[in-house]
């Protein structure tokens, strides 16, 4: 959130709307005939009724400015608009409404309604703020903004604050903007723009200052003046591992009779004919303000349960979606806890109508819902994915259970012995003439989490050709099933026909297995192919004609196992390090981001000394950031934040609280 001086909490608020509708490359405006914005080209919206939610609201105006039923919308952007002398601020909800019905129809408060090209509608005669941020809105990025105005036509102060940005290494750079009187100097050609530096590196031990002025030399050939910092601007760019955090200052050139441009492109310009020329040329050429690395943000709402949906929350947290978690005060295990980690917490009483209606709301304005329960249970709520989907049509909604929707186990409780023991898998865990032994809890994770997230990531893709959303089921069993495809496929092929523990792959020969090391540790040997089997041998210091790879496999691996006694885990690591044999150390969890390999990698983080991966994949372009190293949400804590996004009064949430419909924990552990 952006900060904010104290006086804002006490001035109150006006809630406004401001939807634009967009098709393909265009987007409809409407020109303003009276109040709040007259003569301007705009979108359509108005102010907020007591009564109505601020999406009801921006809906309705939609309806009466330009004659459209608004299907859908998304919020981009919250705007606090401050005019001197008044004691109230405006806050205003930008929405994006890309599904809609209708006829356009022109009315007294609006007209003319026209389509307009992205890349060239009547930049000039829109308000000056809106040459700031609208920009935004085009490109689907979500931004929190704050405008201190003098009067309609004069800023006094701004703040555009970028949500979920992903965060990535900063370099420090310069840059000067030279003023006189109340103009500014900028090129006429953003195309020939190039000929100058747009910014100066700061190098190690330099100063802000002195970087601005090295600035001012290879540009402009000034060097004694003083420079004052103005602001600070991140930049980031798709493809590249770095944001730039570019310093701003300016020097007022109004008194210096002997300065002047040193190159024809560059001329004084207004701010406000400034920021139409360049912000709107940026958006068409796409050269100075390319698509910004940010994860605009699916809107997800997770519904508390046991560990595999909240891991699919993460995941897609990690990748920088918007998580919230709708929480039980009474939760009797926190064993989820641990992945909550940068996701928001509201607390809801479902049993109470009031509770299950506040719910509706927010899976109304939501794109993902993540829901753990068994079947049956959303619709007896009234919650079901028909019932939001009415409301909702781009709503998906992803199911996560045990057994599946139906069939004769789908209402019953499980674990993930439970669900590898049906899916088959459990039958081939284990050693020679051992039990079945279940691998430790991963099949809820695998076949459950991950399943889960592939079919959400689908049905995002699919949205984005039909519009619509879809339901997602995803079970455990069939999908640790699925995963175990491969293994279901080749069970005719030579590397299986044996009892369990005896085949190829699950230890039954002496070069597919583990072996313990003079020091009480582990090696890992997967020595399949005859060439790797050579180099380990080799690596044990035995002779490849004693010890054959395709027989005599008990007494190989005892020749083996005495042999690994002989040294420590390191040593062998010090010998099968420089091998290409598939053999590796058995690590610890608490050791696994010291080794030379990971650690070069980055693949872990800790946590209050705890060993954490990192997001995978590692995408070149919009990388997952870890969302374990974030303030872990306590329950319920973003409860009031969270109605009053959705147009709730502050009276409204203090009597839901006095009826114990919603609950408040302390702020997130860190």
């Amino acid at each position: 959130m952006l900060s904010y001086p104290t006086y804002f909490e006490l001035y109150p608020r006006k809630l406004m709307t401001l939807t634009f509708i967009i098709k393909n490359d265009e987007v409809l405006l409407g020109m303003k005939n009276r109040g709040m914005g007259k003569g301007k080209w705009n979108g359509f919206g108005g102010k907020k009724e007591p009564n109505e939610t601020i999406f009801d609201a921006a809906k309705r105006e939609v309806k009466e400015e330009c004659g459209l039923d608004a299907i859908s919308i998304i919020k981009i952007g919250i705007i606090d608009f401050e005019y001197v002398g008044s004691k109230e601020i405006l806050e205003g909800h930008v929405y994006l409404c890309d599904q809609f019905e209708g006829d356009i129809i022109e009315s007294d408060e609006m007209a003319p309604i026209k389509w307009f090209k992205i890349n060239d509608f009547p930049c000039d005669n829109m308000w000056v703020d809106h040459k700031l941020w609208f920009p935004l809105v085009l490109k689907k990025i979500a931004f929190k903004a704050h405008f201190k105005y003098l009067n309609d036509d004069t800023i006094l102060d701004s703040t555009i604050k970028l949500l979920n940005v992903v965060k990535k290494t900063k370099e420090i750079w310069a840059n000067v903007i030279i003023k006189k009187d109340s103009q500014i100097l900028i090129c006429n050609n953003l195309k020939e723009f190039k000929i100058f530096k747009q910014h100066e590196k700061v190098t190690k031990g330099e100063s802000l200052e002195n970087a601005a002025l090295r600035y001012l030399k290879s540009n402009y050939e000034i060097t004694t003046e003083e420079v004052q910092k103005i602001a600070v601007v991140n930049v980031e760019l798709t493809g590249i591992p770095s944001i730039k955090e570019i310093h701003m200052f300016v020097m007022d050139v109004s008194k210096l009779t002997n300065f002047t441009p040193t190159n024809d492109l560059l001329t004084y310009h207004s701010v406000g004919e400034f920021q139409a020329n360049m912000l709107f040329q940026v958006l068409e050429t796409n050269e100075f303000w390319p698509d910004i690395v940010l994860a605009v943000g699916l809107n997800v709402l997770e519904f508390s349960g046991l560990a595999p949906v909240p891991f699919v929350g993460t995941i897609l947290s990690d990748f920088g979606a918007n998580v919230t978690i709708i929480q039980n005060k009474n939760v009797g295990m926190e064993l989820t806890s641990f992945l909550n980690g940068g996701k928001k917490s509201i607390s809801i009483n479902l049993k109470h109508p009031e509770g299950v209606k506040i719910t509706q709301k927010l899976i109304t304005n939501a794109d993902i819902v993540l829901e753990p329960y068994r079947p049956g249970v959303m619709e007896k709520l009234g919650l079901g994915p028909n019932e939001m989907r009415a409301k909702n049509p781009r709503l998906i909604y992803a199911r996560l259970n045990g057994y599946g929707s139906h069939g004769l186990y789908a209402s019953r409780a499980g674990h993930d012995i439970n669900y590898l023991a049906m899916s088959g898998l459990l039958s081939l865990y284990g050693s020679k003439n051992s039990k079945p032994i279940p691998p430790v809890n991963f099949s809820e994770f695998a076949g459950g989490s991950m399943v889960c997230v592939m079919g959400i990531l689908m049905a995002v893709i699919e949205r984005y050709k039909s519009g619509k959303g879809q339901v997602v089921n995803a079970n455990i069993t069939e999908g640790i099933s699925y995963i175990g495809s491969w293994l279901m496929c080749s069970q005719d092929s030579m590397i299986w026909g044996k009892s369990r523990g005896q085949n190829l792959l699950d230890g039954g020969m002496h070069f597919y297995d583990t072996y313990e090391t003079k020091d009480g540790k582990w090696m890992a040997v997967g020595a399949l192919e005859p060439q790797f089997y050579q180099e380990f041998i080799k690596g044990l210091g035995l002779n490849i004609d004693d010890i054959e790879q395709m027989d005599n496999f008990e007494r190989n691996r005892e020749i083996i196992a005495n042999k690994f006694k002989e040294k420590t885990r390191e040593e062998w690591c010090n010998i099968f390090d420089l091998k290409d044999a598939c053999v590796t150390p058995v690590l610890e969890l608490d050791e696994v981001d010291q080794h030379p390999h990971n650690a070069s990698r980055n693949s872990y983080i800790r946590k209050d000394n705890i060993v954490l991966p990192v997001p995978a994949p590692k995408l070149s372009v919009t990388p997952g950031v870890s969302s374990s190293n974030k303030p872990t949400a306590v329950c319920g804590q973003d409860t009031r934040e969270i109605l009053e996004s959705i147009g709730y009064t502050q009276i409204e949430i203090n009597k839901l609280f006095e009826n114990k419909i919603i609950f408040q924990d302390s702020k997130s552990r860190l």
